[in-house]
């Protein structure tokens, strides 16, 4: 092959080699992939136009398309709708515009221009960074005076490297948004801090904030310290022997004033049956006592019942005796 040859049919496959290009764009938002052209005017049915991506397991697909003076743009279930020409392809400018971005649009776009037998490549290697997720902030440990407190934040999604960062907010005026003293941070798991011999000034609001290039996202936690519970601030009251020994001697003389009371009712009752004074109505006291069998009660003659009822000294008497006990 003769070099001039050679040299024509490198000027006639213009850009074979193409160019490089790496650009990050966050998701939910609009990305232009470039590529351009300088192949003159199309000729008829000569200009041909391809987007093609490799995703980062190797399978490749194209995009959209141009070719026969019709687009092509639905080509895949993943990008339907969401994929355009971003200007004037016809003119030169064959660039791709993608909204809203994916994650599943991550890896390297091939665009392919063709026209009368002359091809123009470029590749963009396109990065989609994903905001880390709100992350959840989480307490382990006592709140009480003296113990440790581990405070746990973590993001369940986003692109890595995610970086955690802690601090208290500052609600009064004067107050630090530093960590506690003897605060220590977990730099295997940077979302882990821990809390050291608490105190009641360690009470407040604390912030963890999740970020990474796309982002950050935050979360916060109150941290209320209570007073140490071991010594009990309820006042033991002992119970007092004297009035003790005096609820006792009033209990015995209760009980033995009831008692007596009990033993004088039994024997007045029983001299009142065995011995009835004269003059008193014996149908009275028959119903208190008891019945006793064998014995004929006596015959009441109506001079002595008239003289008992004339006689209202008596009866009075009986039941104030007992009312006393």
């Amino acid at each position: 092959m003769s070099l001039l040859r050679l040299l024509l049919l490198v000027s006639y496959y213009v850009g074979t080699l193409g160019t490089h290009t790496e650009i990050k764009r966050v998701a939910e938002e609009k990305v232009t992939l470039p590529c351009h052209h300088q192949l003159g005017l199309p000729e008829k049915d000569t200009l041909d136009i391809e987007w093609l991506l490799t995703d980062n397991e190797g399978n490749q697909k194209a995009v959209i398309t141009y070719s026969s003076h019709h687009v092509y743009n639905n080509l895949t279930e993943e990008q339907k709708g969401r994929v355009a020409f971003a200007s004037n392809f016809l003119a030169g400018d064959a660039s791709l515009q993608i909204e809203p971005l994916k994650p599943s649009d991550e890896g390297r776009y091939t665009c392919k221009v063709k026209n009368s037998g002359r091809y123009v490549w470029s590749h963009v290697i396109l990065k989609v960074l994903v905001r880390p997720s709100k992350p959840k902030c989480e307490m382990e440990g006592e709140l009480t005076e003296g113990s440790d407190l581990t405070l746990q934040c973590e993001s369940s999604s986003g692109t890595e490297p995610i970086v955690y960062y802690w601090q208290r907010i500052r609600e009064k005026e004067g107050e630090d948004e530093r960590l506690p003293p003897k605060s220590r941070i977990d730099y295997n798991n940077p979302g882990r801090v821990l809390l050291q011999n608490l105190t009641m000034s360690s009470s407040g609001l604390y912030q963890c904030t999740a970020g990474n290039e796309a982002g950050k996202e935050s979360c916060v936690v109150r941290v209320t310290v209570q007073e140490d519970a071991e010594a009990p601030k309820a006042r033991l009251v002992k119970p007092s022997s004297s009035s003790s020994g005096s609820r006792s001697s009033r209990s015995g003389s209760s009980s033995t004033r009831s008692t007596a009371n009990s033993a004088s009712r039994s024997q007045r009752t029983l001299s009142t049956d065995a011995a009835p004074q004269p003059g008193l109505a014996t149908q009275a006291y028959s119903l208190v006592g008891p019945e006793v069998r064998g014995t004929e009660p006596k015959k009441v003659h109506h001079a002595t019942l008239t003289k008992a009822e004339t006689t209202p000294s008596m009866i009075p008497s009986q039941s104030r005796a007992f009312q006393t006990v």
